[in-house]
């Protein structure tokens, strides 16, 4: 079990389960521990993230051949690819006005951060330096993305400030990965 999102209302978690050798998207319900499969595919669903009204899902899936990204109702049903644009595309995350979601996309050999609506239009790259920036997350007001990168040598944390593209170190020495939020932000 892999890549836990909490619903915006706190009553469900959705998270990569696999079981008889498949690997899905399920949802856990916190009141009575019950979970719901909500993709029913023989391919990978991975690395799900709620939409701010709690009522869709984008996730990665290989469904095609190679990991793209797709928006479900989240309660389950059919998806609709939402990347079109990139052979590779991984670690969605939905902005907190729902308006854009943040990804991960192969460039050449790299991976960098990438912005683009929700509906899937205006794709705009975010990050040009390392090799490795992956696992983007929003900043409470929306202006700002966390994200793990290579770009100084060693994998760090950093965070983007969207309108200048502005990027500032946060992490100390070590390697660092996968970066979550405070509700309160930062000073």
């Amino acid at each position: 079990n892999s890549y836990p999102a909490w619903s915006p209302d706190g009553e469900s978690i959705a998270l990569t389960m696999s079981t008889n050798r498949n690997v899905d998207i399920y949802l856990l319900d916190i009141g009575n521990s019950e979970t719901t499969r909500l993709t029913l595919r023989g391919s990978i669903e991975t690395s799900a993230s709620f939409s701010p009204t709690g009522r869709q899902i984008v996730f990665t899936s290989d469904r095609i051949g190679y990991p793209q990204l797709y928006i479900m109702d989240s309660s389950g049903g059919t998806a609709i690819r939402a990347t079109n644009s990139h052979g590779y595309c991984d670690s969605p995350a939905w902005s907190p006005d729902g308006d854009r979601i943040a990804y991960t996309a192969q460039v050449g050999r790299d991976f960098h951060i990438f912005v683009m609506d929700a509906d899937g239009s205006n794709i705009r790259q975010v990050t040009f330096q390392g090799s490795l920036n992956e696992d983007p997350v929003w900043g409470p007001t929306g202006r700002h993305i966390a994200f793990s990168s290579d770009m100084d040598g060693e994998r760090a944390v950093y965070i983007i400030e969207l309108n200048r593209l502005s990027i500032r170190k946060i992490s100390g020495d070590g390697d660092s990965y996968c970066p979550a939020w405070s509700p309160l932000g930062f000073r």
